[in-house]
């Protein structure tokens, strides 16, 4: 054997002992520790109002036009909403309120207020999660003034990895999206020694609906 292969061999040694000490985290104790359920709207309502969101909590989904209406006087945001093109708002009374003059139009780019569903939200940072489908255009996502984002309490999950996991089950055999957006409440600046400017890149405005 010549020099250079005892070295090699002891490296290759070292490498072998190094990885046969090396656990998984199931076995040295690494279990992240469950949160109850009430605790993770509370955990997600309180990040996402740090970020400048708005948070509404209703009883129903039936309650949504209402709040809606309700949230758009209050802004003074006038009368036009765009409707996100998923079944679950669609078949909602809109024409209840007579106030609202409701479209599936294209928004306009830094002047809409646009209604949308959600995929997900994540307690242990205030994000809501959005997936690009048929029934969720990404551009509802980006080009509207104010975005309106109706969340269930269901959809409420601990964290990153419990979302990734859920994603993983969910389109298990099927095409992903194209894209999966996380939202941290308005767009905003991020310049270092100016203030933050809202609505810099995307919406200024995002107003949660729980329901």
């Amino acid at each position: 054997m010549t020099s250079r292969d005892a070295i090699l061999t002891k490296i290759r040694n070292a490498r072998s002992n190094a990885a046969a000490q090396i656990k998984p985290a199931d076995d040295v104790g690494i279990h992240p520790q469950a949160t109850p359920a009430g605790d993770l709207l509370g955990q997600f309502i309180e990040l996402a109002r740090a970020e400048v969101a708005t948070v509404d909590e209703l009883g129903t989904v039936a309650e949504v036009p209402a709040a809606v209406a309700r949230y758009m006087e209050e802004q003074g945001l006038g009368n036009q909403l765009v409707l996100g093109p998923d079944p679950q708002l669609g078949d909602l009374d809109w024409q209840s309120i007579a106030s609202l003059k409701c479209s599936q139009e294209s928004p306009h780019p830094d002047g809409d207020t646009v209604i949308t569903a959600c995929y997900a939200a994540v307690a242990d940072s205030g994000a809501l999660v959005v997936v690009s489908s048929p029934d969720h255009p990404v551009e509802l996502n980006f080009l509207p003034a104010n975005h309106i984002v109706v969340l269930r309490r269901d959809q409420v999950l601990e964290d990153f990895e419990r979302l990734w996991t859920q994603l993983r089950q969910d389109y298990a055999g099927k095409p992903w999206p194209r894209c999966i957006n996380l939202i941290v409440g308005p767009s905003r600046t991020a310049d270092l020694g100016f203030p933050p400017k809202m609505g810099a890149h995307g919406p200024g405005r995002v107003h949660i609906l729980v329901v």
